[in-house]
């Protein structure tokens, strides 16, 4: 007998996303050959806390329970799972819809046979067990961040962050302090909340999913991880009040999340294409983001509706930093100079004397009085901030194109790293490099 059509069904999609897996002669079982494949494509939509039509597929009970309306699948018998007649375009919606490629006839009988077999669920594995990463050479470097007390530097490495004492960092090949696991192969935005309490950490896997991990800054303790969509995110904010993040990435979609519950407060298209950064005002009530699609825009960050659309430029953005203390915000990115703005008022205040594009970093010094920006030139330039910016130095690096810049809220350091792997600190007072640093433990692997 046919299962009952649920209404909210759509996240069973994500089976037909998947790679096709090599058919094995042993039986397959949930953990070892299919929550791999929910923890790729599915449980961003699909878990405890995000369980849309009701099902839940980060673990082998809930999908035993299904969703709202029932079973996705009837044990032993693929042929009257609803689940299976989607992959195989028995019964509409069609899962894939038409426009995507199709399931491989591969991943249809892996999907019918572990169905045949029972739906057995296999032995239940970490989501975190695999390996730390070995480095034969430095790896680039897109985020960096510093501790709230500045003793520690966070250095968003492959599959991990790594944790430096920045005093023990100046030995040549010291060890990190700790390594904090991440699944997806990138690490693009590392973010303290507002109560200094908690280090986000964005990224994801490139065409599988974006990943959030929120990390206690004292123990480094995991608190909580979320999947969101299906490719890496970019950006993130926590809003002021502490109650909500807001995420951005590689589709044209933002995601604003409720930070204690788990839950989406909304998912919306608000670009053409990827939405490289995104940044709440002072008073939350606004979001700032940019795109590859060209424009900056203010949105109502209560929903997502746009505000105002701030610049059309010929070029796409990448990098935004909003003030600390104040309504400016700066954005840049491929053939632009860096434009400052007032998400308050809405427009733009100002052109940066800049030199070559293109932009790929940029931030505010924790004060709100410094301002500095950098990319494919690397060249770190210095502003003081007022009213507008002025430009107090051009720093010439050798180390190629800069990804992430960090002041040091503890003295007048800022860190800037980038394609080479290498971090260059600099001394504010002299704006003279300091000293270069090297954050990858190569060739040694330490257990922590």
């Amino acid at each position: 007998m046919l299962l009952k059509k649920p209404q909210l069904h759509l996240g069973l999609a994500c089976f037909i996303l998947l790679s096709a897996k090599n058919l094995r002669a042993e039986e397959p079982n949930f953990y070892e050959h299919i929550l791999p494949i929910f923890a790729e494509s599915c449980v961003g939509c699909h878990d405890h806390k995000t369980s849309k039509g009701g099902l839940d597929l980060s673990t082998y009970e809930a999908l035993k329970i299904g969703g709202d309306e029932g079973p996705s699948v009837v044990v032993g018998k693929p042929e009257e799972s609803f689940l299976f007649q989607l992959i195989t375009h028995q019964e509409k919606p069609y899962m894939p819809p038409r426009r995507n490629d199709p399931l491989t006839q591969q991943s249809v009988e892996l999907i019918k046979r572990w169905i045949q077999a029972g739906c057995p669920p296999g032995k239940k594995k970490s989501v975190n067990n695999y390996s730390l990463p070995q480095y034969k050479r430095p790896a680039p470097v897109a985020s960096l961040r510093y501790s709230p007390n500045g003793k520690h530097l966070y250095v968003g490495g492959h599959r991990e962050v790594l944790v430096h004492d920045i005093h023990k960092l100046k030995v040549k090949n010291s060890y990190p302090l700790h390594r904090i696991r991440f699944e997806g192969e990138q690490v693009r935005d590392l973010k303290l909340s507002p109560n200094k309490k908690l280090l986000a950490i964005a990224g994801g896997s490139p065409g599988r999913f974006g990943e959030v991990r929120f990390v206690h800054v004292d123990t480094f303790k995991l608190i909580d991880q979320w999947k969101l969509g299906q490719d890496t995110l970019f950006s993130l904010s926590f809003s002021h009040d502490g109650k909500r993040i807001a995420v951005s990435g590689a589709s044209p979609n933002i995601y604003v999340v409720d930070i204690e519950s788990g839950k989406r407060v909304y998912v919306k298209e608000v670009h053409a294409d990827w939405v490289m950064g995104i940044g709440y005002s002072l008073d939350d009530r606004t979001l700032v983001t940019l795109s590859r699609d060209q424009t900056v825009k203010v949105l109502d960050a209560a929903n997502g509706n746009l505000i105002k659309r701030l610049a059309l430029s010929n070029g796409a953005y990448y990098s935004l930093a909003l003030s600390p203390t104040s309504p400016q915000f700066v954005a840049g990115g491929q053939t632009q100079s860096p434009t400052l703005f007032d998400w308050k008022a809405k427009k733009k205040i100002q052109d940066l004397e800049f030199f070559k594009p293109s932009i790929y970093a940029s931030a505010f010094s924790p004060q709100g009085t410094l301002f500095a920006v950098s990319g494919m030139d690397s060249q770190v330039h210095i502003y003081s901030v007022k009213n507008t910016l002025k430009l107090l130095r051009n720093i010439q690096l050798e180390s190629g194109p800069i990804f992430s810049l960090a002041f040091n809220p503890a003295n007048d350091q800022l860190a800037a790293t980038g394609k080479s792997g290498e971090i260059v600190i600099i001394d504010l007072s002299s704006h003279k490099v300091s000293h270069k640093l090297q954050p990858f433990p190569l060739g040694r692997v330490q257990s922590f």
